[in-house]
């Protein structure tokens, strides 16, 4: 039995053996886009608490006490349902 390596343009049907780098390489990246768009989210949530003025009229009513609808965990505005404002 003789093996020929038959690059994927020639080769009709490539099996999954000859796409695992490939596929290695795109979860690698997908992880990384992941990680990316996780750790910008609450960044923005942030961005738009800052700039929005009902969100620091709340805010400023949490850290009085004189709203039992509102506190804040971690500098974010979080409703009564565990929801972030």
């Amino acid at each position: 039995m003789v093996l020929e390596y038959k690059p994927e343009k020639t080769n009709q049907v490539t099996d999954s053996l000859s796409r695992k780098a490939e596929l290695a390489a795109m979860k690698i990246e997908a992880v990384a886009t992941i990680e990316r768009i996780q750790s910008t989210l609450p960044d923005r949530i942030m961005e738009g608490l800052e700039n929005d003025a009902l969100a620091k009229t709340l805010m400023e009513q949490a850290r009085e006490g004189t709203t039992q609808r509102f506190r804040i965990k971690e500098g974010f505005l979080i409703t009564k349902g565990h929801r972030i404002f």
